[in-house]
């Protein structure tokens, strides 16, 4: 009656095994955005070729990298945070999800605005000397190798704390601590001042501060910021809050002024070309009431999860339309409607869609119906003439402007019979570029610990107030530590040792080890011979093992043949750990003792064993002649 108990037990934690390993497959709901492009700036990631140039609205995720040029900027806005890079700079996105937000500053000056506490505690930055972990919300500036081998951290507004090479050190409000060194960190605590650069960057933070449309969206809807400028809010009775752009082209709609593109792990992403096209592509609902375009974001959710487009797709395998330049394979997709379910073409769990459709379908057998039947859906803008895009299936998989090839519906023309796709079409992605290393030095990786909490680690005693930056003011050389350190030059990256060009190197062919061998008598004779002469160790494709080591000779000592045939059936010594091949008679075993410590067997035991063994003969002969026996001489007759 027991097993039932345990066999549901044993069912319910494969069930949550499998939903956790499904859970763990689903793409993160949080993404950056590259929202400002100022001069040259490029992008670095896994898929594409190393060096590109940086888009508008490109989704940030996971393993990209941002670098800028000399006298470049750029900013990338995750949810309420900002991240904005100055010249000469370089910074990877060493994970970026749900869960946390790790950067990697190769270089250059990165300034950060975090405005949640708990977006602040899950943030680390490293640098080569160290990392840095925020403890509160605030403003802060991180620089690397601007002056050679130092880290510096201003903070503004907040508390941070630098974790380095036995170094821990709290960063309280209004001060800034440089850090020098690599083994042996040294550091020195000024007042933060600020610059030019930070300036800038508090400029636009004081834009964020004034936004009307944190009213109707959350500020961790990544793209929220560029809503007050580009458009306008209304309330409409059957939807909600609506905005509406106020500058677009006669003819516009949803997901068609830009391109496509292979973001991973998403896939198929839409890229816009509006300065506000962010947001509204990936998040909430599009609606068409009195011949105008609306985006309805849908009630507030604290985190809303991003989708790469909110569209539902056209076509079918081996789907033609006639276009101006021919007719060839096609593929259409129109906006998602109000209350309409978003099915993802990537693998994602059914937690995920439920979450990623929560603010719009509240139903969730809604949902599993569309994720089973999708061709059965009913989409309120499928038979919108104004709304549906058709382009040739090259321009999405090359990723070509859509607006240019997009397929003209005549007047009257009907698009209800458009076959709906479940997903997105079957495009192949681009192919894969293989990543060529840069020749910016790589810093060492440093630990992805916390770094040690201000609670902690006690602050230095409160600085002056901030004040802007002077000639006068801003230091020219670095301040002084208590202990002068010399300058250290950055850590480049390690790369294999190579020998000199001048010195002659002998590379010895790959010689396979010989199997091993039973050691005979007489081969230990012919080595105790020619021990003498030196004799090159074959090389060996382990540097760990030596050559093989020489046996030591064997005693000219007559042994018997029992003991030989003994010694020759023992398995073979294997020479490569470094230890000699044993000698042709074991040691004794000694109750006190090992037999390390008994030392060499002596070599005259057999003779004298022998030599007592005829003496004992000896005397029992000469007792049987004393006593007598059978009244034979000497008793019993001793064998010859």
């Amino acid at each position: 009656m027991r097993t039932y108990p345990r066999f549901l037990l044993l069912l319910a934690a494969g069930v949550s095994m499998l939903a956790a390993a499904a859970a763990w497959a689903d793409p993160p709901g949080r993404v950056g955005r590259i929202s400002l492009l100022g001069g040259s700036v490029f992008l670095h990631n896994d898929h594409y070729d190393e060096q590109q140039a940086a888009k508008l609205n490109w989704p940030v995720t996971t393993g990209d990298t941002l670098s800028t040029a000399a006298g470049s900027r750029a900013e990338v806005r995750i949810g309420s945070t900002a991240i904005r890079l100055d010249g000469d700079s370089q910074l990877e996105f060493g994970a970026l999800d749900d869960q946390q937000l790790r950067l990697r500053l190769l270089r250059g000056t990165v300034a950060v605005r975090v405005r949640d506490s708990e977006q602040a505690r899950q943030f680390t930055l490293t640098t080569p000397q160290g990392s840095v972990a925020l403890n509160e919300a605030g403003t802060y500036r991180f620089e690397a190798g601007r002056r050679t081998g130092s880290t510096a951290v201003a903070v503004f507004q907040g508390a941070a704390a630098f974790a380095g090479a036995g170094l821990s050190l709290g960063i309280a409000a209004g001060q800034q601590a440089e850090i020098f060194g690599e083994a042996n960190l040294g550091y020195a605590i000024t007042a933060a001042v600020q610059g030019e650069f930070d300036a800038w960057s508090l400029a636009r933070d004081r834009h964020d501060d004034a936004s009307r449309s944190v009213r109707y969206v959350s500020r961790e809807m990544t793209g929220y910021e560029e809503l007050d400028s580009h458009g306008d809010w209304r309330e409409v009775a059957e939807y909600g809050p609506v905005w509406y752009p106020r500058r677009v082209l006669a003819g516009w709609a949803p997901y068609r002024s830009g391109h496509w593109a292979w973001v991973r792990p998403w896939g198929w992403t839409w890229i816009d070309d509006a300065p506000w096209g962010f947001a509204p592509f990936h998040y909430g609902r599009w609606i068409f009431v009195g011949g105008i375009w609306g985006w309805a974001p849908g009630p507030i959710v604290v985190r809303p999860v991003y989708a790469p487009a909110l569209v539902a797709w056209v076509g079918r395998p081996g789907w033609q339309v006639s276009f101006s330049a021919g007719t060839g394979p096609a593929v259409g997709w129109f906006p998602l409607g109000p209350r309409e379910v978003f099915v993802p073409a990537f693998p994602a769990s059914t937690v995920y869609v439920q979450r990623i459709n929560a603010p719009h379908v509240r139903n969730i057998a809604l949902i599993a119906d569309a994720q089973r039947e999708p061709h059965r859906v009913h989409h309120v803008h499928r038979s919108h003439r104004d709304a549906v895009t058709v382009v040739p299936s090259t321009v999405v998989s090359s990723g070509a402007a859509v607006s240019r090839h997009a397929h003209h519906f005549a007047q009257g023309q009907s698009v209800d019979a458009l076959p709906v796709a479940a997903a997105a079409p079957a495009l192949a992605p681009p192919p894969r570029r293989e990543r060529v290393t840069t020749a910016a030095p790589a810093p060492s990786t440093m630990p992805q610990e916390r770094a040690a909490s201000p609670r902690d680690i006690a602050p230095m005693a409160p600085m002056a107030p901030i004040m802007p930056a002077t000639p006068e003011s801003r230091p020219s050389a670095p301040p002084q530590r208590q202990a002068e350190m010399p300058p250290v030059a950055p850590r480049e990256a390690r790369a294999p040792v190579t020998p000199s060009a001048s010195l002659p190197v002998a590379v010895p062919a790959a010689v396979p080890p010989a199997p091993p061998t039973v050691v005979l008598e007489d081969a230990r004779r012919e080595a105790a011979r020619t021990r003498e002469v030196e004799r090159p160790a074959l090389p060996s494709r382990r540097m760990d093992v030596a050559a093989p080591i020489q046996a030591p000779p064997a005693a000219p000592v007559a042994i018997p043949p029992a003991r030989v045939e003994r010694e020759i059936q023992r398995p073979s010594v294997e020479t490569r750990h470094h230890v000699p091949a044993p000698t042709l008679d074991a040691a004794p075993q000694h109750s006190r003792g090992t037999a390390r410590d008994a030392g060499p067997p002596s070599r005259t035991a057999e003779p004298q064993r022998d030599e007592k063994r005829g003496n004992a003969r000896q005397e029992r002969r000469e007792d049987g002649k004393d006593r007598g026996h059978d009244g034979r001489e000497g008793g019993r007759s001793a064998k010859p």
